[in-house]
């Protein structure tokens, strides 16, 4: 998977899955969380497909929930090919 940066800190504000969809990350609160908590995160672009919660960021691949629904229902773990990060800046 490639990184804008090297470090594996800081926000993710987009990504690009295995299977070509760009995601980018919502600002401000959400008011849809799953049923563990994790917020509605990432819309992606022409597409009805949403990012639940932050990617899992274990080992070389990193993965995170698509559903394609804005409300908690049926998901499965996707593979990241591409995370554009930001640097923390506190």
């Amino acid at each position: 998977m490639n990184r804008s940066f090297s470090a594996r800190i800081g926000v993710v504000w987009a990504v690009r899955l295995a299977n070509g969809l760009e995601c980018t990350f919502f600002a401000g609160g959400a008011t849809n969380a799953d049923r563990e908590g994790r917020r509605l995160n990432y819309g992606c672009r022409n597409s009805s497909s949403v990012l639940w919660g932050n990617p899992i960021r274990q080992g070389r691949t990193w993965h995170i929930r698509l559903t394609h629904s804005s409300q908690p229902g049926p998901e499965r773990l996707v593979v990241i090919r591409t995370a554009f990060i930001g640097r923390n800046q506190s």
